[in-house]
């Protein structure tokens, strides 16, 4: 008990000097915004794992509702190629991975480390700090289905 009270006046004046260390960053404009430059390590980092952890959080856990069948897998390929391969890269080709930040996922020549439930998660509600669009809340677009979205997350996630 008698630590109690040094630990919390510790706690206190360390969040007072990083809130003032933060805002004599941030207010005064040193923080780097443009987009045709590449990221600092630590912001890299920071977002990186932020991202992943935010998607692993809220990613659905339940089971597949479209069977893995060659019919599914062929008509995911279909989509992944009208609807992700002109970002995400189409077979054995790039697609625009620095035109965004982060950068996207090129799936056509990497495997992407989420999990078949995360992909579904990233591909309905997408991310708003990499230009990923939602898939599922009425965007302008022409909207995927759930279906659509499980079946194009088969051949994404089969990149591994």
């Amino acid at each position: 008990m008698k630590n109690f009270l040094p630990g919390k006046l510790f706690t206190l004046v360390a969040l007072a000097i990083g809130a003032c260390a933060g805002s004599t960053y941030l207010q005064p404009g040193f923080a780097e915004v443009r987009a045709d430059i590449p990221p600092s390590r630590w912001e890299r980092a920071l977002m990186f794992s932020a991202a992943h952890a935010c998607v692993r959080r809220r990613a659905p856990a339940g089971p597949n509702l479209v069977p893995a069948t060659d019919e599914n897998f062929i008509a995911g390929g279909k989509v992944y190629l009208d609807e992700c391969g002109g970002c995400h890269g189409m077979p054995a080709k790039e697609g625009h991975p620095n035109v965004l930040y982060p950068p996207i996922a090129q799936l056509s020549v990497s495997a992407t480390t989420y999990r078949k439930s995360q992909i579904f998660f990233g591909a309905k509600h997408g991310d708003r700090f990499s230009g990923m669009f939602a898939n599922g809340n009425g965007i302008p677009t022409k909207a995927l289905d759930r279906s659509r979205v499980y079946q194009a997350r088969q051949v994404a996630s089969s990149a591994r």
